[in-house]
């Protein structure tokens, strides 16, 4: 408990707030005096609790963490909530050289590999690599591995994977180079951060335990489970309300409050809290539209436009006799032995 004190908000204007938040507490809302615009009174808040991702390492790079330590460190720590160097069989996430097996979600390096032959990365379209640039890619050597029922090629060297994800259905399954992690520039890309951040949070999506987090209204949350899960909302009005929703659809509640969300993980007999969370709506819904009204910014510069679009060229004339004298000048030369 503290003094209170009163926070003016003049129209317009952005003030920043902080102080401790209590241990007890894994919700809480923030609530304004009321004005024209009601929209934004209140807004709900949810402590959060993200999944901690447990990574471990396996085959060579047991060997290689000296000498890779500093690659090692830059991907597996670059990701927040993430614990590294667990036991491989304890792990969410394993770094490991060698043929990917096991349930364990993986990131693969081949051990071996043969002179390249191609140094043309070509990428494919997929949730993994889009919009990512790893055409600076380099490497040495070039596995033995080659595309499988069921993977999926992210990048080509030539005509021979690159980067290949193998898909499971129960999970994320395994991110593979189709190199040796030693042979390449690959953890020194940019391009490379990314790919292994979106792949961790795809691991950290299929893992099995709850979580807490805030959401926009109506938006999509991904479980891990089957079937049906029961959501229970609260809203800022006090009402509270219970559902059983299809876990493929699920979203967050249409209003602003609070929401759980219950069900089974695979495997287990008793159904417990997956999801607790706070949903707010986004700026643009909370924007005051009341003077709203149409606005046509192309309509006014029509004439404009069109005159732009249509003006002529004044040196045509001069481009047509320029041609003109190029072809003669080049038919006089390829005549030239012709000529008496």
């Amino acid at each position: 408990q503290g003094k209170e004190e009163t926070l003016e908000l003049p129209a317009g204007a952005l003030r920043q707030m902080s102080g401790p938040w209590p241990e007890e507490w894994t919700g809480a809302r923030l609530v304004l005096s009321g004005d024209s615009f009601a929209g934004d009174n209140e807004l709900p808040l949810q402590r959060p609790l993200p999944k901690v991702l447990r990574t471990g390492l396996s085959g060579r790079f047991t060997t290689l963490a000296g000498a890779f330590q500093p690659e090692w460190s830059r991907l597996s720590l670059s990701t927040p909530e993430t614990l590294k160097s667990v036991d491989e069989n304890d792990a969410d996430l394993v770094f490991r050289t060698g043929e990917p097996s096991g349930d364990n979600a993986s990131v693969s390096f081949a051990e071996t590999g043969v002179p390249v032959t191609s140094t043309q990365v070509v990428m494919e379209t997929n949730e993994l690599v889009n919009d990512l640039a790893l055409g600076g890619l380099q490497t040495r050597l070039i596995g033995p591995w080659k595309k499988q029922p069921g993977d999926e090629v992210l990048a080509w060297l030539g005509d021979t994977p690159l980067l290949l994800w193998r898909p499971r259905p129960d999970g994320p399954g395994h991110l593979l180079a189709n190199f040796p992690p030693s042979e390449s520039n690959f953890t020194r890309l940019p391009g490379a951060v990314v790919l292994f951040h979106r792949f961790a949070e795809r691991v950290r999506q299929h893992k099995h335990a709850s979580w807490r987090d805030n959401f926009e209204t109506n938006e999509r949350v991904f479980l891990p489970v089957k079937g049906n899960v029961t959501m229970q909302t609260a809203g800022l009005d006090g009402k509270e309300a219970t559902a059983t929703l299809d876990v493929r659809v699920l979203r967050t509640p249409a209003e602003p409050g609070f929401f759980t969300v219950t069900g089974q993980f695979p495997g287990e007999e008793k159904p417990r809290v997956l999801l607790e969370g706070a949903t707010q709506r986004s700026d643009a819904h909370e924007s005051d539209f009341s003077r709203r009204g149409p606005a046509d910014t192309l309509k006014a510069r029509e004439r404009e436009l069109r005159l732009e679009a249509t003006e002529e060229d004044h040196l045509a004339p001069l481009w047509l006799v320029l041609a003109l004298g190029l072809q003669l000048a080049a038919w006089r030369w390829l005549n030239r032995e012709s000529a008496p």
